[in-house]
């Protein structure tokens, strides 16, 4: 078992409804694998933020993970999909707070954007 791997198993004993869709709250959702190689970069980029006290409503983790395949684009040179539950998984297991939005897939986190120059609507 890779790091990773063993990440995403502890993120999901801590949130079982995380899925790659983000986080359900019906029957299994369809997409229930969360890809290693979008947790890594997720945690790449959380790595450049700011981390702040309070959970942030401003975006969504939906939000930030245009952010994230951006700055992929940008840094890397090719586009890299991420995932909304590798978005949340990173959260998650880089310890920082978040706050589960009702009846919705994403979560609101206390991440502050540094540098963010290619902002998007969400």
């Amino acid at each position: 078992m890779t790091h990773l791997e063993m990440i995403i198993n502890l993120v999901r004993k801590i949130e079982p409804t995380l899925t790659g869709g983000g986080m359900y709250s019906g029957d299994k959702y369809e997409n229930d694998t969360i890809p290693e190689s979008e947790v890594e970069v997720c945690l790449e980029w959380i790595k450049q933020q700011k981390i702040t006290k309070r959970v942030n409503t401003d975006r969504t983790s939906y939000a930030l993970k245009h952010y994230v395949e951006e700055w992929h684009r940008k840094e890397k040179g090719r586009h890299k999909y991420i995932s909304n539950g590798a978005m949340i998984a990173a959260i998650i297991a880089y310890g920082i707070k978040y706050s589960k939005i009702d009846e919705e897939l994403n979560v609101f986190t206390a991440i502050a954007i540094k540098g963010v120059d290619y902002d998007r609507q969400q």
